[in-house]
Parts: C-alpha cells; sequence; structure tokens
C-alpha cells in the first residue's frame, strides 16, 4: 500500500513539475524586467520633457511614474519574483529600488509647483538608480533561468524514481499474492471471533442502564434493550421489527426523521451520525413527550447497516438547569438592585455633603473668631468623615464588582513608599508613635504594577495600625523576594493586637473587632476588606499574625516586576496646574439644588466670573438660546430634564452657546458613570462634594486661552514670586528641570507618541506660570510637530531643550 501511495506521489510530483515546465516563467521574467527598464526610460525622457514643457507635461510625467512605479511593484511584491528576492545581491538592489520610490514619492506627492522646481533633483535619482535596476534585472533573468535548469534536473529525476518504484511495486504484489490463501485461511478465525464479540456485544446493551434502540436503515427496531423499555414503556416483543418513528418520535418530528432516513439510504450522508451528544425530545407509550440526550453511531453487521442509538432521560437534570439559571437571574437582578441602590445612595448623600462642605469652603475665607475657626474645622471633619465613609462603601462595591481597572505602570516603588510614610508621620506622633519605613535587602528600584492601589492598601494598614496603637512603633518593611518577581510588605505595629478568634474574619465586610459602646477607634468596618480586594484584584496575596496586647503583623506579596522607565514620575512631574485668567468669563449653572447653586454662584464670583443660574433643565436649555457663556456646569441628576438631555438640546439647537465647553457636576462617582458622561459630549466632570480648589482646576482647563496669555514673560515670575515666595518659585523651576530631563531622555530614544506629547504639554503650563517664556515656546513647539517632521528635526529641537533647561537650572541658583 505504500509502494503504491509513494508511486502515486512520484506521478503527481511529476506531473506538477511538468506543468510548471510548460509555462513561461521565464519569457514574463525577461519581459517584465525589460519593461520595467524601459519605464525608467520613459519616466527620464518625459522628466527632461517636463522641464522644458507645462503642466501637461507635468502630468504626462506623473503618469509615467505611476506606470513605473506599478512594474517595480509586482518586483518587490509579486509571487513571480519570491524566489529571485531571497538573493543577498538581488535584495542589496531592491533596497537601492526602494529608496528611489520613497524619495521619489516624496516629489510626486507634492503641488505641480513643487513638482517642476524638484525636476533637477528627480533626474539625479533616476540616474543613481539607472546602473541599479539594470544589475537587477541581470541578477533576476540569470536566477530565474538557473531555477528553469534546476527544475528539469528534478524532473528527471522523479521520472527516475517513479521507474524504480513501479518495477518494486510489481515485487511486491507478486510476494503479496502468495500470501492470500494464507490470509483466506486466517480469515475464518477471524469470522469466529467476530461471533464472539457480537455475543458480548449483545450481552453488553441489555444490561446498559441507559435506553439502546438498533435501528436498520428502514427505520425498524432490530434491538430493543431493557433501558429502553423502562424508558419507554414498550415491551421488547412489541416493538422489533416496528417502524421506529411510529413508537418513540413525537409526530410533529417524523417527517424531519423519514427526510433523514430517505437521505440516508440515497446519499449515504447523515446530520445526526457521529455528532456526539444531541439534545432531542421522544415519546413514552403514554404519549407524554419528555427530553432525551441522544447519541447515534453507524455500525455494520454481517449483512447490513444499523443505526446504535444510546437515549438518556434529563428531565431531571433539566429541572436542575433551569433551578440553577433562576438563581443565577435572582442573584444578577439583586446585584443590580445593589448597584442601583449605591448609584441613589451616592447621589442623595453626596449632595447635601456638597452643601455642607462648599459652605465651609466660603466660611472659611471669612475673618473668623478662634471659636469660630475651630467649630468650622469640627464640622469639616465630621463632614469628610461621612464622605470617607460614603466612598468606602462605594468602593467595596465596584471592587466586587470587578468595575475597577488596575492597569500596570512603571514606578519608583521606595520614593513612593518614603513620600507615603512621611505624609502619616504627623497623624502617628499625635498618638505618640513612632513610624518609620526601612529596605531590607536591595532596592527594587523601578517596578511595575499599579500605583494607586498599592498606596491605598498600604495608606488602609498604616492607618489601622496607627489607630490602634498608642505609645509604639509602627514599621513599614520593604523587601524583593527571592524570585526576583515579587515585593513583600509588612506592617508590624505594637498596638493592641487581635485576639486569636477574630483573626479569621477581619477581613469581612462591616466587622470591627472593638464593638463597646464606648470603643475609642470607632468606623464601618471596610478597611481590611478593601484593602484584601486590591490586593486580590492587583494579583497578590494578604496575611495576618497577631498575639492580643502585644501587636499585628500584615503581610501583602505583590508581583511587582522590574519596570524600564529611567525615573519615577510623580504627581508633581505630572504638571501643575495651569492657573488661567477668569475675569469676566461668563458661567452658565444650571442646578436643581438651592444650595449648590448659591455656593457655585459664589465660587465663581470669586473667581471673577460672571455667573447665570438656571433651576432646572429646561430654564438651561432656554437661557443659553439667548447669550453667549463661555463655559456651562450642568448638574446631571436633575427632575424633568436630566444633565445629558440637556446638554444634548443645547448642543443640538446651534445657539450662541451651542459649542461653549461643558462640566458635569454630579454625585455618580462611579467610574463607568464618568467616562458615560465625557462620551455624551460632557468636556469635564466634578464630583460632589466640590472645593473651591477642584472647581479652578476644572475651570483652567476648561476654558480656552487667549493667544495672549499663552506667551510668558518675565512680569509673570515676579508675579508668582510677590504671590509665593522666591523658595518656592526655586523649587517648582527645580522641579520643572528635572521633570523635563526625564522627558529629554525618553524623547532622545524613542518616538515622539501621544503619552510623551501630553507629558510635554503639562511641563510647557508650568514654564508658563512660572515666566520661562522661550522654554514655554519651544515645549509647544514640540508638542505640535508632526510624526513625519519629529526624525527630521528632533536633534536640533532636543539641544535647544537642553540648552535651556541648562538656562533655567542656572537661574535657580544666581536668585
Amino acid at each position: 500500500m505504500l509502494l503504491i501511495v509513494y508511486s502515486a506521489l512520484l506521478g503527481r510530483e511529476a506531473m506538477v513539475r511538468l506543468e510548471s515546465l510548460s509555462t513561461a516563467a521565464t519569457d514574463d521574467i525577461r519581459w517584465n524586467m525589460s519593461q520595467l527598464e524601459v519605464e525608467l526610460l520613459r519616466l527620464q525622457s518625459a522628466a527632461f520633457k517636463a522641464q522644458d514643457g507645462g503642466a501637461t507635461d507635468l502630468q504626462q510625467l506623473r503618469t509615467r511614474f505611476d506606470i513605473f512605479y506599478s512594474r517595480t511593484q509586482i518586483v518587490l511584491r509579486g509571487a513571480l519574483y519570491a524566489e529571485a528576492r531571497a538573493i543577498p545581491e538581488v535584495q542589496h538592489r531592491l533596497i537601492s529600488v526602494r529608496l528611489f520610490l520613497d524619495a521619489s514619492l516624496s516629489i510626486f506627492d507634492g503641488p505641480e509647483r513643487d513638482l517642476a522646481e524638484r525636476l533637477p533633483e528627480l533626474l539625479r535619482l533616476v540616474e543613481q538608480v539607472s546602473p541599479e535596476l539594470r544589475d537587477l534585472a541581470l541578477t533576476i533573468v540569470n536566477t530565474s533561468a538557473r531555477a528553469a535548469d534546476i527544475q528539469r534536473a528534478k524532473v528527471s529525476e522523479t521520472l527516475k524514481r517513479l521507474a524504480l518504484s513501479v518495477l518494486v511495486l510489481l515485487v511486491a504484489l507478486t510476494i503479496v499474492a502468495l500470501f492470500l490463501l494464507r490470509l483466506y485461511q486466517s480469515s475464518q478465525m477471524v469470522s469466529a471471533e467476530k461471533d464472539a464479540v457480537k455475543s458480548r456485544f449483545e450481552a453488553a446493551v441489555q444490561s446498559s442502564l441507559d435506553a439502546v434502540l438498533v435501528v436498520d436503515t428502514d427505520g425498524r427496531i432490530i434491538e430493543f434493550n431493557g433501558g429502553a423499555e423502562a424508558m419507554f414503556g414498550y415491551a421488547q416483543s412489541e416493538v422489533l421489527g416496528q417502524p421506529m418513528a411510529d413508537l418513540i418520535i413525537p409526530p410533529e418530528y417524523r417527517a424531519r426523521h423519514d427526510e433523514g432516513m430517505r437521505r440516508f439510504r440515497e446519499h449515504g450522508t447523515s446530520r445526526v451520525v457521529g455528532r456526539g451528544h444531541l439534545r432531542l425530545e421522544g415519546m413514552r407509550k403514554s404519549g407524554e413527550v419528555f427530553p432525551v440526550e441522544l447519541s447515534i453511531s453507524l455500525a455494520e453487521t454481517s449483512d447490513q447497516l444499523v443505526f446504535v442509538s444510546f437515549l438518556r432521560d434529563i428531565t431531571n437534570r433539566l429541572r436542575t438547569e433551569d433551578e440553577l439559571r433562576e438563581a443565577r437571574d435572582t442573584a444578577q437582578a439583586g446585584a443590580q438592585a445593589k448597584a442601583q441602590l449605591l448609584t441613589v445612595m451616592s447621589h442623595e448623600m453626596r449632595t447635601p455633603l456638597n452643601g455642607i462642605l462648599g459652605s465651609l469652603d466660603l466660611i472659611e475665607r471669612d475673618q473668623l473668631s478662634p471659636k469660630q475657626l475651630r467649630l468650622a474645622r469640627a464640622i469639616r471633619v465630621s463632614g469628610e468623615l461621612l464622605l470617607t465613609q460614603v466612598n468606602r462603601v462605594l468602593e467595596l462595591s465596584r471592587l466586587e464588582s470587578g468595575m475597577i481597572d488596575f492597569p500596570q505602570e512603571p514606578f519608583a516603588l521606595m520614593p513612593m513608599v518614603q513620600r507615603l510614610t512621611e505624609s502619616l508621620i504627623a497623624a502617628a506622633e499625635e498618638r505618640g508613635n513612632q513610624l518609620r519605613a526601612d529596605l531590607i535587602g536591595d532596592d527594587p528600584g523601578i517596578v511595575l504594577g499599579n500605583r494607586i492601589a498599592l498606596q491605598q492598601a498600604l495608606i488602609n494598614l498604616l492607618g489601622n495600625a496607627i489607630k490602634f496603637t498608642r505609645d509604639g512603633e509602627i514599621t513599614l518593611e520593604v523587601e524583593r523576594l527571592a524570585d526576583g518577581r515579587q515585593v513583600e510588605f509588612r506592617i508590624s505595629d505594637t498596638g493592641i493586637g487581635i485576639p486569636a478568634r477574630d483573626l479569621e474574619r477581619i477581613f469581612d465586610e462591616f466587622v470591627t473587632i472593638d464593638t463597646a459602646y464606648d470603643r475609642e477607634n470607632p468606623g464601618t468596618g471596610l478597611g481590611l476588606s478593601i484593602t484584601r480586594r486590591l490586593v486580590w484584584a492587583m494579583g497578590g496575596e494578604i496575611e495576618v499574625e497577631s498575639i492580643e496586647n502585644e501587636g499585628s503583623l500584615f503581610l501583602i506579596r505583590l508581583p511587582l516586576g522590574p519596570g524600564d522607565m529611567a525615573e519615577d514620575v510623580t504627581e508633581s512631574e505630572k504638571g501643575a496646574r495651569v492657573p488661567r485668567s477668569l475675569a469676566g468669563k461668563r458661567v452658565l449653572v444650571i442646578e436643581d439644588n438651592d444650595i449648590n447653586r448659591m455656593l457655585l454662584q459664589d465660587m465663581l464670583q470669586d473667581f471673577g466670573c460672571e455667573v447665570a443660574l438656571a433651576r432646572n433643565g429646561f430654564e438651561g436649555v432656554s437661557t443659553a438660546s439667548k447669550r453667549r457663556y463661555d463655559l456651562l456646569l450642568v448638574d446631571i441628576s436633575m427632575p424633568g430634564k436630566d444633565g445629558l438631555e440637556t446638554l444634548h438640546e443645547i448642543r443640538a439647537q446651534q445657539g450662541p452657546s451651542s459649542s461653549a465647553p461643558a462640566i458635569a457636576i454630579t454625585a455618580h462617582a462611579r467610574e463607568e458613570d464618568m467616562e458615560r458622561f465625557v462620551a455624551t459630549g460632557f468636556d469635564r466632570f466634578l464630583a460632589k462634594p466640590i472645593s473651591m480648589a477642584q472647581l479652578e482646576k476644572a475651570l483652567g482647563s476648561a476654558l480656552p486661552v487667549s493667544a495672549t496669555a499663552q506667551v510668558a514673560d518675565p512680569s509673570v515670575a515676579q508675579d508668582f514670586i510677590s504671590r509665593f515666595g522666591e523658595m518656592r518659585y526655586r523649587g517648582y523651576l527645580l522641579e520643572m528641570v528635572d521633570a523635563l530631563c526625564g522627558i529629554s531622555d525618553d524623547l532622545s530614544h524613542g518616538e515622539l507618541s501621544d503619552a510623551l506629547k501630553a507629558r510635554v504639554h503639562e511641563q510647557a503650563g508650568s514654564a508658563a506660570i512660572l515666566g520661562r517664556a522661550d522654554l514655554h515656546m519651544l515645549l509647544q513647539e514640540i508638542e505640535t510637530i508632526s510624526a513625519a517632521e519629529w526624525p527630521l528635526r528632533r536633534g536640533i529641537l532636543l539641544e535647544r531643550l537642553k540648552m535651556e533647561l541648562e538656562a533655567t537650572r542656572a537661574e535657580t541658583t544666581r536668585r
């Protein structure tokens, strides 16, 4: 059999090779390559003619170039030249042709005037590529000729092997014939064994718990085991020889069954045989229709083909699946109701909190007595504490539902840990505690992970340690483990500890260990639950060990692999807020809450804005249609017409304020809500409660800046110094220089990506408010340069940036 297959393959190979030799591929290659040289000469001739001609000759020149370009693409990409392109000498010539095409495209893609001016350059390029193209044509033609010779040799070899295989096949067939008699005798023994196997199969069918039916190609039952009797209610004697369709197939499916049997008898094809487990319906003797799982295979007996069917009653299984599906739907409905409840709670609680904390912002700007100031601060602490608890409940919900993404970013681990620890030292010292951060082993350097989630987890644990420790020590240890991928954080304290019985449940929601009515450390019991979910979301694990009245130890292990960033990008490096002049800006506030409307009006007037108020969406649409406003502040949740619909109508009416930037004011703090607001037309959003700083930052980023306001001058620096002092000015200068040094390194080693442009833009704003006019304009030039121009101007721009940074750094030493 192998010899027959081998001979057939050799014959097919010989036919293929002979057919390939019959084609004129070599002639095609020679003709194409000669035409390519001719087209280059025609292109050169058209270029000479266009030097003395007009627009018509230039158009003819473009046509000749298009023809030459098309023929060149056949050589560069066509399958006919694939073998030739693999030759190093051809590859070298093709590089020259590609360079010629790239240079020529830049000439022909320009306007007619530029094309006419660059004709000498084009002719020079043609002269340069002409010998390369001639050598390329000769090389490819020679290569194709050699390939044809090799192909003919292969055909000859194939024919020789085919003749030899046929000879061997004849000998083999002769030998096989000698064994036919022996095989005939053996077949008698095999037949006896088959009878024994058949007997064992019949015994297995009869003892099977599943229903087993054997049906011939006419659809009549020839075997019906005990399981089938129990399932369908028929005795075996009732069904043998009877049509299966009339007994166990529901009436509505019988026509389809008969058609399938007819198709198998005529064409030998079936849609159910060998298709694995199928779910269909069967019918009992009583007429009851029930679901079955069916598997059908085709078997051959001594004299005919039969279908062997295994059937199983799946009524109970489907009932269980329905119950599970109903339970799942109920759970999903509960989760959705919970999310809706949290959304409503967010709005209903954040709106009054906005009134409380916003009023405090305004009150604290007035001259208050010490007692009044103390009371105002007490109100602020209580309000911010309540806001923290609301945020924690919402954050826990988002973590449970997987709504929070944890993108990976490179950052310097130890500087982040040091900054975090320093921010908590005051809180620790207030309770008489010593707080420190220690590095064990080598510095992990730049790591790849989620900085924000890690900060929050560490702050939660350190905050707990401070809260439950008095006059003690709190230590945060950081160590990269031996595997090189994981970093372990150990937070230990000498506080009150955790009873052994409570260690298993401290990470559960709303669990507080100190449950006495006069407890010293109140809280919702969500901090550790949120911390555990944050750690899990980052792919880590968290453990706790504690001895009551001696202290506790929390361990976090996270996969923080090495990063590839040159330095840590701190918040200050991301760009300071760029203050813009807001005096005289017209702002329309659309807010249904009286207190929030009053607070926003006072805040905006403090910034020098001219404010108009609307109490609902209908009034807001009407007001916006009558006058041009520089900015729209729109509350999302309003009765009758919500903020999304209000903004849509303002945009659609094409009124004087239809193109004004819009900021959404919302108590819906969920991330997916924020993305939805921006996607529906808002430029920014503000989450309640709104502080003066948040409002000023949002206004500064949303309102456009005039051309004169963008150019900084030395008076800007003097104004900054008069407001904030010489030391802060110098510090901001150094911080900006450090950030720009990192940006310069990234620019020198990579492309000008959108992320790098964003960083350049941020530092351009810092340069403007610090009075570095030349640096500001240089950064704007880098920010607006196109991707095509960047490789050509990168060296000059980076050199100018280096000089500006040296001048700025020198400025800090002179002051």
